[in-house]
């Protein structure tokens, strides 16, 4: 029986152990990668959520400003610094959302924005409802692009605490005067004029 050198099973041993390790690494490394890639695509995650959520409750109470002034604009006060507080957070959503969220922001934004000029012109026309219902429309359209981006299901599934508290928030901005008249009144106050 002939066998071979006796230094070929120490290079057998050490090829395959060099291959071994070759491929360990290769391994780890994907999996680091992997790992970074997710940890990248989440670093800004409650950041953004923060941004978000601060636009959308800025939206909120413009809204709620406007229907106050709807038929009284001298009420129009607060809406210079929520329109400031606005065109800030916007900009953080330019720097932060992609690009659906970056539109339904916009135009969110320049419905507001219409609206006050609207206000200041006496309605053109046009009632409340009507205004409401079309940037309540743009308010939902921006959370369901904000939910996507953020991997977040829709709310109409809401079973977490925070998903209802956050759908009955949205459902309270969004409510006609007449049923906050049922529950006890208007916040707006009545003072003379």
């Amino acid at each position: 029986m002939a066998n071979g050198p006796w230094w070929g099973t120490a290079i057998l041993a050490g090829a395959f152990t060099l291959i071994g390790v070759v491929l360990a690494q290769a391994v780890a490394m994907r999996i680091e990668k992997a790992r970074s890639e997710r940890e990248d695509e989440r670093r800004w995650h409650n950041d953004r959520r923060q941004a978000y959520a601060e636009f959308l409750a800025i939206a909120f109470e413009y809204l709620q400003v406007l229907r106050v002034a709807w038929d009284r604009p001298e009420n129009l006060q607060q809406i210079d610094t929520l329109q400031q507080k606005l065109v800030f957070r916007y900009q953080e959503i330019l720097i932060v959302a992609s690009s659906p969220v970056v539109r339904a922001a916009g135009e969110l934004r320049n419905a507001l924005f219409a609206a006050t000029r609207k206000v200041r012109n006496h309605g053109d026309g046009e009632s409340f409802p009507e205004v409401r219902k079309h940037i309540s429309g743009l308010g939902k359209e921006f959370v369901s692009r904000v939910r996507d981006e953020l991997g977040i299901r829709d709310l109409r599934g809401a079973t977490t605490r925070s998903d209802q508290r956050l759908r009955r928030r949205w459902l309270a901005a969004v409510l006609p005067a007449a049923r906050r008249k049922q529950r006890g009144g208007s916040k707006s106050g009545r003072g003379g004029r």
